[in-house]
């Protein structure tokens, strides 16, 4: 006889938000994934501590939906002027974005044009890398040495995206442009991906971290099919992942 046993978690009904100020110390809670090694806290803040030239990621679960008006926040700086070789960009990823270049969803890009040019750039990024700008910030916001912002981004249950920012790291944030694309309704994660030269290894900070709120699935997935592939195993499909 061949038993079948397939067990489904629901979500609980309460709301949540994720919120990281690093005043813990650690990248424990929450639990941060990725270049962990590359990474500390230091004074409040985290740091990127590589010793050579590279690519390094950060990442977070975060699901986020078009369900709510939803918030993300951040306070970045960069102890340098970026430039193509040294910048960041935050990614508000449909996957894990442990593969940068094939994420999909949304990101961020804090300089990675040069000098005065550089400014807070929204982009969408579709299967296979390819990107398409979607709101791009005052030219040389973060072209300064340092490059500094506190970052809000909100977004519509219309799929409408707000970007604003204060250069100084304050907390007077002004709009920097708006655009329309739902074309994720739901984001996976929360990510860091910073590219940097040997000289710029140590030089990048980042604090603050909300978003606001977390998507909650209270909806169970359905049993569409089920079929035998043999006679010990049994293939289900079900209406979402």
């Amino acid at each position: 006889m061949l038993g079948l046993s397939i067990g489904i978690a629901l979500a609980g009904m309460a709301s949540a938000q994720l919120v990281d100020d690093f005043s813990d110390g650690d990248l424990l809670n929450p639990d941060w994934l990725g270049d962990t090694e590359r990474f500390t806290v230091e004074n409040g803040e985290l740091r990127l501590v590589d010793d050579a030239a590279g690519t390094s990621t950060l990442f977070l679960s975060a699901p986020t939906s078009l369900d709510a008006p939803t918030t993300y926040e951040w306070l970045i700086r960069l102890e340098f002027s970026p430039s193509g070789s040294n910048f960041a960009r935050i990614y508000l990823t449909e996957f894990a974005p442990t593969s940068p270049g094939t994420a999909t969803g949304y990101f961020v890009r804090v300089g990675g044009i040069s000098g005065t040019d550089d400014a807070l750039e929204l982009y969408r990024q579709d299967a296979g890398g390819n990107t398409e700008l979607l709101i791009s910030g005052t030219p040389g916001g973060v072209g300064g040495d340092p490059a500094l912002a506190r970052v809000r981004l909100e977004r519509s249950p219309e799929g409408v995206w707000t970007l604003s920012a204060d250069y100084a790291g304050g907390s007077d944030l002004q709009v920097q442009g708006t655009a329309s694309d739902s074309t994720y309704d739901i984001l996976g994660f929360f990510g860091l991906v910073y590219q940097y030269t040997a000289t710029r290894s140590d030089a990048f900070y980042f604090d603050d971290l909300r978003v606001d709120p977390l998507y909650v699935d209270t909806e169970p997935p359905l049993l569409v099919a089920a079929f035998a592939e043999s006679a010990t195993s049994v293939r289900a499909r079900f209406s979402e992942p």
